[in-house]
């Protein structure tokens, strides 16, 4: 079941009930994405109902949780898996019911972590493929995801994704590709999809496949997806690839067009090379395909930064970017060695941890969680940059991609005629189309 915290309660006991019994071996719960939907203290009080309900209907019941976010509040489930589970959750189930071998974790809260990351490493699969069923109550106008590759070739300094500088090409297959998108769009009339994977162009053999696999195809599928700009002038044949692809939503996580903070973190490209290649892109799908979609992610506090040199950052994306969209944040840092280098050691980065009171002490462009800090350096501190952002950059971009890709398909974007419409129309969308899921699911 989806959207779980959107649910009425007592809907939500009634369909718990109906479905749970005494011979219910165990319940998973998505972790990654969980605290997303909503503010953390408001998502915790229905979690935790979620919780004691399951338990009340069968306490025997096994309560598993798993996800690629790392764990920061006590669930109260008996297991928690870091990473993708597919082998880990099988061996799992088998130690708990099948007498199977022990599993390795560490104590977590109350329960035990599976670290999937290193133990049951399930990153590079023969499939990624997602079998929906009826009960999934997918619609023609659903946005699906779809996973080419997992993993990213890439180690950002500052990035707390887990599954980062893999190195081996772990793409899936043509033919388990065709079958996924053959069979979605005859069985659900589904076209439309993000890409999962942490960035889609960063080898030009998959680009092949996925080509392949669209020609063949008989009707064109629409995908948007995470895109390295800074590959496109060591491989310019992708943009012509993914154009073929039909891959035209992009989201670029620039980050900075600073080249000395750039470099800190592995992004070390000449700026004006990345300037000039967001710009060929941008024109080449719009003249040949006719449509596209780039959103800009920017980092605003990263080291060597100052408030001036992302001032000319923003004038330069107002004047050359309106036509697309742009996401600023301030620089996050998780105060833990596990997740990323600036994390491990962010002293050696410049960085100060700031002794506030996050009672008191909010910011407004998003809210830390238990492991970030509040920092700040020689150039500026995140006070400075959240105010920056509010009051400075206030430029009303075109509407987020990400953010509408997920609810309208392309026709619908263009009754869409500017950012306050956009957000307008697609909340009314995705709260309608949530609605009609749990109608449905409820009666099911």
């Amino acid at each position: 079941m989806d959207y779980f915290l959107q649910w009425n309660q007592l809907e939500l006991i009634e369909y718990l009930e109906k479905h749970i019994t005494n011979d219910t071996k165990w319940v998973g719960i998505s972790y990654t994405w969980l605290f997303n939907q909503r503010n953390t203290n408001e998502a915790l009080p229905t979690i935790h109902n979620l919780i004691q309900n399951i338990k009340k209907i069968n306490p025997n019941v096994l309560l598993i949780a798993g996800g690629q976010s790392p764990y920061e509040q006590d669930l109260g489930v008996d297991y928690y898996i870091y990473g993708y589970a597919e082998h880990a959750i099988l061996k799992i189930l088998d130690y708990e019911f099948n007498d199977g071998a022990p599993v390795f974790y560490t104590k977590l809260f109350g329960g035990k972590l599976v670290d999937a990351m290193h133990n049951y490493a399930s990153y590079n699969l023969p499939t990624y493929t997602i079998d929906y069923e009826d009960t999934d109550f997918i619609s023609k106008g659903d946005v699906l995801s779809v996973e080419f590759s997992r993993g990213c070739k890439f180690k950002c300094d500052f990035c707390t994704f887990p599954f980062i500088g893999i190195k081996e090409d772990t793409s899936t297959s043509e033919e388990l590709l065709y079958r996924e998108l053959m069979t979605n769009y005859h069985t659900w009339g589904v076209k439309t999809y993000i890409v999962a994977d942490e960035t889609v162009n960063d080898r030009i053999e998959k680009l092949i496949k996925i080509k392949n696999v669209v020609n063949r195809l008989d009707f064109k599928p629409d995908f948007t997806a995470f895109a390295r700009v800074d590959l496109f002038r060591s491989h310019p044949e992708a943009i012509e690839l993914m154009a073929e692809c039909r891959i035209w939503g992009h989201y670029y996580g620039v980050e900075t067009f600073n080249q000395k903070s750039g470099k800190v973190i592995g992004k070390g490209q000449n700026p004006e090379y990345i300037k000039e290649s967001l710009l060929k892109v941008k024109d080449y799908f719009q003249k040949n395909l006719g449509q596209y979609r780039g959103t800009i992610g920017m980092i605003c506090g990263l080291p060597h930064e100052s408030l001036d040199s992302l001032r000319e950052s923003y004038k330069w994306l107002v004047e050359n970017w309106s036509d697309q969209n742009v996401i600023w944040w301030p620089l996050q840092i998780v105060d833990n060695g596990n997740l990323s280098a600036m994390g491990k050691d962010f002293a050696s980065y410049g960085y100060k941890k700031l002794d506030v009171n996050a009672n008191t002490h909010r910011l407004s462009t998003l809210a830390l969680n238990n492991t970030e800090i509040y920092w700040e350096n020689e150039y500026t501190n995140i006070f400075e940059i959240d105010e920056l952002i509010q009051t400075e950059f206030t430029h009303k971009f075109y509407f987020d991609n990400f953010k509408l890709w997920f609810l309208l398909p392309y026709a619908e974007y263009e009754k869409c005629k500017n950012y306050r419409d956009g957000d307008v129309w697609a909340n009314l969308v995705h709260q309608t189309k949530i609605q009609e899921y749990i109608n449905n699911k409820k009666h099911s």
